[in-house]
């Protein structure tokens, strides 16, 4: 038991050899075993160590709530169930109520969370459910944030358990053409809303192409089924770059390999289904392998109701023609101009029916959500390229529109998606500094969104980053300076420069210096201020002022946020 855990457990709980649909498989039979051994006496292999964190990393990739099944799962992908859902968690909540109470309530809630679901994907400890689960024990909302989990996942998190959460899944792994793996593909919700999906499996159809992936991919047309079942695109896995998590800004960066060919397996070559024609045309199409950095920017709120959005870069390099896909889970999408009549807009909404591409113009687009909630595009690169849509799917709750670009060259996919209730004014974007800063303003504030594809300095009306990826935020509710990584930003007169990623909240006569939450070194922040005011000490934090009026302050491991007094 200890050497299967050893081997099959990585850094941060994750199971190394399967996606988390056969995680959970074997998972049930070692869940019996550790059950038994706890009993006996012998080891408690739930308290803590790999077993504990292999079935954290699960529950940690739990979607919001979902209207469509009323309950949380596991993100959509080949080989899992629908919504799949189980009941891990709570036989570890009743097996730990007395002795880790508090990690019980957790894990209760995520049980509760999946409608208490008694599905267990192997028999090893089927038929005790009545003794094994139980629905009255207390529950606790976790405190889960934004996390990598190394090279297999990225899960981006805001608002875990309010009616607002926001979510993004990264996959990154590439388990092998058996489990048909996605890397590059991302799941999204936003406002407590599916937004942007995977397509779901469920052994029942084949959607595991690089066409019908949130990604970027090789620029192929489909042909017939045989065709299709020996190339479903350049997936050659991926590695993750970076993550980083701060109270109002969090971001990650991955790169994948675009090789290939990744074929279907015989038994799954009949579950192909057809598509929509005609299929978004190509200006060319690949004849090699290319790669590509996938950057993710997550800004967030202060709180419930707040601006929440995501700002993608996706830089290839290879030579090769290759297209970028999102799709988005809407009634229709189209330009935005013409969604200002959003009756005559839906007037023709397919519904549950494929629907053939369709040529889009401009850099506004608006996917209108079948639950209230809008996403927003705002396309910054590429300019000249052909942008078109298409209708498909293969659930009738599962029907999502494409949002499809193409280059023909290597360079960057640089696109906002901003959420909104429907009821909501959309906001305004811009492209600063050739395309590094994307501007976002509304009723909230406004916002710089800077993203690189390598690091860099980029300025424009005041605002100044230098690194990789960072942001300003001007809102109502005050002004928040954050970095990614290593670098500066500075934005009217105030200005913040660090070792590693930080970030500087102005409110009122306050200054929240906040690092990221996975850090463990010490960050050294140099803060300046306007018109020459001073910053006082907080605790063990003190501010030594430099000779250029700025403030030089050492955070040290583990703490994650210091408030100073202006």
């Amino acid at each position: 038991m200890r050497r299967r855990l050893r081997e099959h457990v990585g850094k941060n709980g994750v199971w190394r050899n399967e996606n988390t649909h056969y995680a959970r498989v074997s998972l049930s039979s070692v869940l019996g075993f550790a059950l038994g051994a706890r009993n006996a006496g012998f080891h408690d292999f739930l308290v803590q160590g790999e077993m504990r964190a292999a079935l954290l990393y699960l529950e940690k990739q739990l979607i919001p709530w979902d209207p469509r099944y009323k309950a949380r799962g596991l993100p959509p992908e080949q080989m899992a169930g629908v919504c799949e859902r189980s009941a891990h968690s709570g036989i570890v909540a009743k097996a730990l109520a007395a002795t880790n109470p508090e990690f019980s309530a957790e894990m209760q809630w995520a049980w509760n969370q999946q409608d208490n679901s008694v599905h267990l994907p192997n028999p090893f400890v089927r038929g005790f459910e009545n003794v094994l689960l139980d629905k009255s024990l207390p529950e606790a909302t976790p405190k889960w944030q934004s996390e990598g989990f190394p090279n297999v996942s990225v899960v981006l998190r805001n608002g875990l358990g309010t009616t607002d959460e926001s979510y993004l899944h990264l996959s990154i792994r590439q388990f092998g053409n058996y489990y048909l793996s996605q890397p590059g593909g991302m799941t999204i919700y936003a406002r407590g809303k599916p937004l942007a999906l995977l397509f779901s499996s469920e052994y029942t159809a084949c959607t595991a192409e690089d066409f019908l992936t949130n990604s970027v991919g090789l620029a192929h047309t489909p042909g017939n089924k045989s065709h299709r079942a020996a190339n479903r695109g350049g997936f050659g896995g991926g590695h993750i770059e970076r993550v980083s998590a701060l109270p109002r800004q969090d971001y990650a960066s991955a790169e994948f390999e675009l090789s290939g060919p990744n074929v279907i397996a015989p038994h799954f070559k009949e579950k192909i289904k057809p598509l929509s024609t005609p299929w978004p045309a190509l200006l060319k199409t690949a004849g090699g392998t290319a790669r590509y950095k996938r950057q993710v920017l997550f800004v967030k709120g202060a709180g419930k109701g707040d601006a929440t959005y995501f700002i993608f870069r996706d830089s290839v390099k290879g030579g090769q023609p290759t297209v970028w896909n999102m799709w988005s889970l809407s009634r229709k999408l189209g330009a935005t101009r013409d969604t200002k009549n959003i009756e005559a807009f839906l007037a023709d909404a397919p519904g549950a029916r494929i629907a053939g591409a369709r040529r889009l113009y401009g850099d506004r687009f608006t996917a209108v959500g079948q639950f209230d909630v809008d996403a927003e595009y705002y396309v910054s690169l590429p300019e000249d390229t052909p942008r078109q849509t298409v209708r498909w799917g293969v659930r009738a709750n599962e029907f999502q529109d494409l949002l499809h670009l193409q280059r023909t060259d290597d360079g960057d996919y640089f696109v906002a998606l901003f959420p909104r209730r429907r009821h909501e004014a959309a906001p305004t974007f811009a492209s600063l500094a050739a395309k590094r800063i994307i501007k976002v303003s509304g009723a909230f504030g406004t916002d710089y969104c800077f993203v690189s594809p390598r690091r860099s300095t980029a300025s424009g009306e005041g605002v100044h980053f230098t690194g990789m990826a960072g942001t300003v935020q001007d809102r109502a509710d005050g002004l928040v300076l954050a970095l990614a990584s290593r670098g500066e930003v500075s934005y009217k007169d105030h200005k913040l420069v660090a070792n590693d990623a930080a970030s500087m909240t102005v409110e009122d006569d306050k200054v929240v210096l906040a690092i990221a939450r996975n850090g463990s070194a010490k960050v050294v922040a140099t803060v300046s201020l306007p018109d020459g005011k001073s910053l006082r000490s907080s605790g063990a934090v003190h501010p030594v002022k430099m000779a250029d009026g700025s403030y030089r302050i050492v955070i040290p491991q583990g703490v994650r946020e210091v408030t100073l007094t202006q």
